[in-house]
């Protein structure tokens, strides 16, 4: 096997890069990944490929050494959306199918993480099979790879549980460099940010990344939940001792953060330093959290520019802080600045109640050019004078959408022919279906609130994956699961509150008006359990010989003859077509000719409009054998 992943590699994706003895065993597994999965996806970039083959590496570290990262993920998705994982339909680790759908997901996680908005879709034949290949191949190989117990032992050591920096070494890992971290969208502040690279003449290059990684870590979301990274480690805490109510994974979770900014200095002693923020909030900073330039100097100065975080009730400084002189009438004007900035999201709370009362209740409003917008703020909303309103900026090539924050701002976004609503003249059904996943997924693309709006309130149903079971089926994948992609996609989510769970479990819908239900893949096989014998339309008897999660087997009862097909098959029929149109034409795609008259009559009966009929002579056929009982 020529090797194409280094051990570094692996040791750089762990918490301060920390190595590891196992790490050339990982590596090892890395490598024979990459010659298994290249085989089967040419199509990837290398670079692409390598990196997602060590992050599957890295899941099967996790799960071999008891670093609890997957089993926080699910844990919390559960909570979340009701179910075990995204996509597949394993109610929990016990369902029969777990391990592979687990395998499943992450192989999907790695490989979109790297394709830079290139989204796969997880039920693709392609995923399900290189997953059986890579589950077999751990499964064959585990017992010949050791545990990495150094990397448990620093995420769950008291040694690094009670000291912040090492705490903030793990959120920072979590973040950015697991498996379920890494992404090609994590917001990291660039080095440029607030002119760090000025400010901080004697940083190098790295010093100046580990410093954008520190604020970040407490400022932006992550994981494929869009969760703060010390929720997430905390939940691992909880498991790894097996207590809900750990005091430390309660402390993580609770972790403040003072952004970086210029604060004035109040005092020094020889415990703290008092800093004071625009708003006239107070921090005590531990003064021995500072380097010695800054413990030497504070009293010779008025003010630092820095971050700080808090553990157990104490602040820290979070990584570089500067020193420096500042007049009263220079800082009085910062601050106004920052005080305007802030009160732009934060004191229009009445302005934004008064207008949606003075138009009926409603949020979202639709508009094909900006002269409509201008008379609609004039005319309804009575703002005569719109003085430094950017009319000019608002989209001039195609009909937009404004919708009023509950902080009293008004957001605008493009792509209002994907919202069907009663409101908006400007749906487009064909552009909707072509145009709105890209809509709500797009980082950057539309406010995040505005996108949750536009879930909770079922307005992009036409929203959907490309698919090769067709149109309708990659419909149903990405409704049933829209709010978990926007949330894995975006990962700037900035609320834990979910508006819409995933349908008891799994359910997914028929059509655009909701009526009818389509039920998850183990209901389905539940249903088609209960059947013995069912007529086809054309009066022909078949009997269900048996059914499970793999494979069904139908006999024709005349001729003695069994047909043999893979449930799923079944299944992703039955999720496709409509109920009215089920028959042998239209199932022979799914499970081939020869096949198609049996699983026709099967799902006709069970699951389509014979449904009744099937029920109506089953119960004359269970009289008429009382009938002929009761006459013996």
């Amino acid at each position: 096997m020529k090797s194409q992943i280094p051990v570094s590699e692996i040791t750089k994706r762990h918490p301060d890069m920390l190595y590891c003895s196992t790490d050339r065993e990982y590596a090892n597994l890395a490598n024979e990944i990459y010659d298994l999965v290249g085989k089967v996806l040419p199509y990837v970039d290398d670079r692409e490929m390598r990196n997602a083959c060590v992050s599957l590496a890295l899941y099967f570290e996790d799960i071999h050494s008891g670093t609890h990262q997957f089993d926080a993920f699910t844990r919390l998705y559960g909570k979340m959306y009701g179910m075990y994982l995204p996509f597949y339909d394993s109610r929990d680790v016990s369902s029969p199918e777990a391990e592979l759908d687990a395998m499943k997901f992450v192989l999907w996680l790695s490989f979109v993480a790297e394709r830079a908005g290139c989204i796969l879709n997880p039920t693709n034949t392609s995923i399900a099979d290189v997953a059986g290949t890579l589950l077999n191949h751990w499964n064959s190989k585990k017992h010949s790879i050791s545990p990495n117990e150094e990397l448990a032992d620093y995420i769950f050591s008291e040694e690094t549980q009670d000291n912040p920096y090492l705490i903030r070494s793990v959120l920072v890992w979590l973040q950015n460099r697991s498996y379920l971290g890494r992404w090609y969208s994590n917001v990291v502040m660039e080095e440029d940010h607030y002119g760090l690279k000025k400010i901080f003449v004697k940083a190098n290059n790295q010093q100046l990344r580990e410093f954008t990684e520190d604020c970040s870590v407490f400022e932006y979301r992550s994981w494929p939940l869009s969760i703060p990274a010390t929720k997430a480690y905390a939940e691992m805490i909880r498991i790894d001792m097996d207590d809900p109510d750990d005091e430390i994974a309660a402390e993580i979770e609770k972790m403040e953060y003072a952004k970086l900014n210029i604060y004035k200095i109040q005092n020094t002693d020889e415990e703290y330093l008092v800093v004071e923020d625009f708003m006239k909030q107070r921090y005590n900073v531990m003064l021995d959290s500072f380097d010695l330039g800054i413990r030497r100097d504070a009293k010779k100065n008025t003010h630092i520019f820095g971050s700080f975080f808090s553990f157990r009730g104490d602040w820290f400084a979070n990584g570089h802080s500067l020193l420096f002189q500042m007049s009263d009438k220079r800082y009085a004007e910062h601050c106004q600045k920052e005080n305007r900035e802030y009160s732009m999201f934060h004191d229009y709370q009445g302005q934004y109640e008064d207008l949606i009362k003075r138009n009926d209740g409603k949020r979202l409003f639709f508009f094909n050019n900006p002269e409509d917008f201008e008379k609609w703020m004039r005319g309804k909303i009575g703002i005569e004078h719109l003085g430094s309103f950017p009319v000019s900026d608002l989209p001039r090539d195609g009909a937009f959408m404004a919708f009023l924050h509950p902080n009293g701002q008004m957001l605008f976004s493009f792509g209002a022919e994907c919202i069907k609503s009663p409101d908006n003249p400007y749906y487009n059904k064909s552009k909707a279906e072509e145009n709105a996943m890209g809509l709500c997924l797009m980082v950057g693309g539309s406010h995040p609130d505005l996108v949750i709006y536009l879930i909770e309130h079922n307005l992009v149903p036409d929203a959907m994956l490309n698919d090769m079971n067709g149109k309708e089926h990659g419909r149903l994948l990405l409704q049933d699961n829209l709010e978990f992609m926007v949330r894995c996609i975006r990962r700037d989510i900035g609320s834990d509150k979910v508006v819409r769970r995933r349908r008891e479990p799994g359910l997914t819908y028929d059509n655009d008006d909701n009526e009818g239900q389509k039920v998850n893949f183990e209901t389905f096989v539940g249903i088609l359990r209960q059947e013995e014998t069912v007529r086809s339309k054309a009066n022909k008897l078949w009997r269900l010989v048996s059914c499970d999660l793999t494979t069904t087997v139908i006999r024709d009862v005349d001729n003695f003859r069994d047909f043999t097909m893979p449930t799923r098959n079944l299944y992703n029929a039955y999720i496709e077509i409509d109920k009215d149109k089920i028959q042998v034409s239209t199932v022979s795609r799914y499970v081939g000719k020869v096949n198609a008259p049996a699983a026709s009559a099967l799902l006709y009966n069970t699951v389509g409009k014979g449904r009744n009929w099937n029920e109506m002579f089953k119960s004359l056929d269970k009289m008429l054998r009382l009938m002929e009982k009761g006459m013996k």
